[in-house]
């Protein structure tokens, strides 16, 4: 993503941490009008008795390999602490997403 990118050519500037807080200010002025507008588009899908409920998609939709979503979770998890030890570790993102792709193809 763009996101990647950027942060790839500022890195020697801009770590993960001071990219999040840069971006904070924008998301939390501009999330309020996304969500109206979003509300606005889809107002009469959102009104009304919902047309499934929890147990019902958990019946039709169930997880069939726990073991792959914990070490999806934990590859997930261990790629966005590494990404937040960037100032400490001086090892690039685009490394770190890399390396936990790899490790998800091998466990």
């Amino acid at each position: 993503p763009p996101n990647i990118i950027i942060g790839n050519l500022l890195s020697e500037h801009v770590d993960f941490t001071k990219f999040l807080v840069n971006l904070a200010p924008g998301v939390l002025i501009t999330s309020p009008f996304i969500f109206a507008y979003l509300w606005f588009i889809f107002r009469e899908d959102l009104r009304g008795p919902l047309e499934a409920d929890v147990p019902t998609l958990q019946q039709m939709y169930p997880i069939t390999n726990r073991g792959l979503l914990v070490k999806c979770s934990v590859v997930l998890g261990c790629v966005i602490l590494c990404f937040f030890l960037h100032p400490v570790t001086h090892v690039d993102p685009a490394f770190v997403a890399i390396l936990g792709a790899v490790w998800l193809l091998i466990a």
